[in-house]
């Protein structure tokens, strides 16, 4: 491929113009659903993009930690403290007041293992983001506890997309990673019966240095059968403390992918100012099941709890913090600095994620005035 690029690099740049045309087009059929949401992308879009103003795009809510499968690369299992509680529904529905304010208009409902706060959780949850058709609501799921009727329950209750994870399509590979025998031919049961009952199917995924070769079979083959795949850049975090997992070699090959596969899409790929960069903390936040509001699952610092401050004033704590606001490519895989002086500083503490104020190097990018 490369030396396609070299000898003719018009024909490289129209395939990559058609690739992006294709991606969007697909993408439209993610608002059927939410026809409402469209109109908020837009406000949110000009606003970035004339205003110059910060807008909330995407939110993860974890629902809970707790999970049936005890994944290799888990980041957030650190995360689980048995003391405790769950947010309510309640409070979740506060919280998805509050985000809406920011002008969110995709909800991820993560965890660990989503399902595990039972059907009808998820229903009330899911009925109450979509209740206006304003907002698109995703599901990250390992698909162990998914039937039909959990299919058709959630669709019901306004559910856009189903992401089922699959780690590698060689099932002893997969399963292992997982810790889950046969969960592959599980979740390759779930994809056509998802999409029979309305769902739009993506593959979640977790890519790093030591699983690139695995990763672009799925990205291929996802694309033959017309599924979107969400990539996640692996980080020394969690249980991958210590281990050299990120991308930086394979920087060049992961924007490649990104160009080469509509299918294929990451975090960093929609963005309101159009550009390829790390939505943490201005674009996409990240509320743990006990309130605290991070910037995404591999930066295990609490901005604030939801359940204590307004959202809007952390949200202000984000956009004024200079290495939020130097937006960058994937900081947790890339940017050495970003990692040096605020990942690593925290990796050995055994109660995440850190308040910011108690972060080792507050200090050196808050005034002592700041909350």
């Amino acid at each position: 491929m490369a030396g396609d690029n070299v000898k003719n690099p018009i024909a490289q740049f129209m395939r990559e113009k058609r690739t992006a045309l294709t991606r969007h087009i697909k993408h439209v059929r993610f608002l059927a659903k939410a026809p409402k949401s469209a109109l908020r992308m837009a406000n949110g879009f000009l606003r970035a993009r004339i205003l110059k103003q910060s807008r909330v795009r995407n939110c993860q809510m974890a629902l809970t930690f707790t999970c049936n499968h005890s994944c290799k690369m888990c980041s957030s299992n650190l995360l689980l403290h048995a003391d405790k509680k769950d947010m309510t529904l309640e409070q979740w529905c506060a919280a998805v007041d509050q985000l809406k304010e920011l002008g969110c208009t995709h909800f991820d409902l993560t965890g660990g293992e989503p399902t595990l706060r039972g059907l009808d959780f998820l229903a009330a949850l899911i009925s109450h983001i979509t209740k206006d058709r304003d907002s698109i609501v995703s599901i990250a799921t390992n698909g162990k506890i998914i039937d039909e009727h959990w299919l058709r329950a959630l669709n019901s209750a306004g559910l856009n997309s189903m992401l089922l994870n699959i780690q590698s399509l060689r099932p002893g590979v997969h399963d292992e990673i997982a810790a889950s025998p046969g969960n592959l031919e599980k979740i390759k049961t779930l994809i056509p019966l998802a999409k029979k009952v309305g769902l739009n199917v993506c593959i979640n995924t977790c890519l790093g240095s030591y699983n690139i070769d695995d990763i672009r079979e799925l990205v291929v083959w996802c694309g033959e059968n017309d599924l979107f795949t969400l990539i996640n850049l692996a980080t020394p975090t969690g249980r991958l403390v210590g281990q050299d997992v990120r991308m930086t070699k394979f920087q060049e090959e992961y924007y490649r992918m990104l160009k080469t596969y509509p299918m294929m899409r990451s975090d960093t790929s929609y963005n309101y100012r159009g550009q390829n960069l790390c939505p943490g903390g201005i674009e996409k936040l990240y509320i743990t099941t006990y309130g605290d509001v991070i910037q995404c699952t591999f930066c295990q610092i609490s901005f604030g709890n939801i359940l204590k401050t307004p959202l809007t004033e952390i949200y202000k704590r984000f956009t004024a913090h200079p290495l939020i606001k130097k937006r960058d490519i994937c900081k947790h895989s890339f940017n050495t600095e970003f990692r040096k002086e605020w990942i690593e500083p925290i990796c050995a503490m055994p109660n995440v994620p850190v308040p910011l104020e108690q972060h080792p190097n507050y200090c050196l990018y808050c005034k002592p005035s700041e909350p």
